[in-house]
């Protein structure tokens, strides 16, 4: 069976715009394997000592990480383009320095009042209702 180069021409052309299209539909990017350190809360830059302290890593529907002084974990739940929620927040119950549990209480607070997230210029920035509204992490 012979194909004409017109025919063939049109058939290359009709792939390529398809593939190319790629759907329209925009998916938030994956945070699973990402791990994070707090930089900064409502713009206001946290202490190198105290930013090395908080962490956030994601792994399939579990995040983990040091809220300051203790180890803590949740689920996750990422939905739409940008909608996060942590729910189940649990943590270890080691005592610290007065200023590194006041931290952690805040940042874990955040984290159960999350509503949004959004990555720019390699920072992930999660939001919420409450008193701290911005959280600012950059990769350690």
């Amino acid at each position: 069976m012979k194909i004409s180069k017109q025919l063939l021409a049109i058939l290359i052309t009709s792939s390529i715009g398809l593939v190319s299209c790629g759907g329209g539909v925009k998916s938030a990017p994956s945070l699973v394997g990402t791990h994070w350190q707090l930089s900064s809360v409502n713009g206001s830059t946290l202490s190198k000592r105290l930013s090395k302290r908080i962490t956030l890593n994601f792994h399939p529907k579990r995040a983990s990480g040091s809220a300051g002084c203790n180890r803590y974990f949740s689920n996750y739940k990422l939905s739409g383009s940008n909608s996060v929620s942590f729910r189940g927040i649990g943590s270890t119950k080691m005592l610290c320095k007065p200023r590194f549990m006041k931290a952690e209480r805040k940042f874990l607070s955040a984290l159960r009042n999350a509503n949004s997230y959004r990555l720019s210029n390699g920072a992930l920035f999660i939001k919420g209702t409450g008193r701290v509204g911005v959280l600012k992490f950059v990769r350690p």
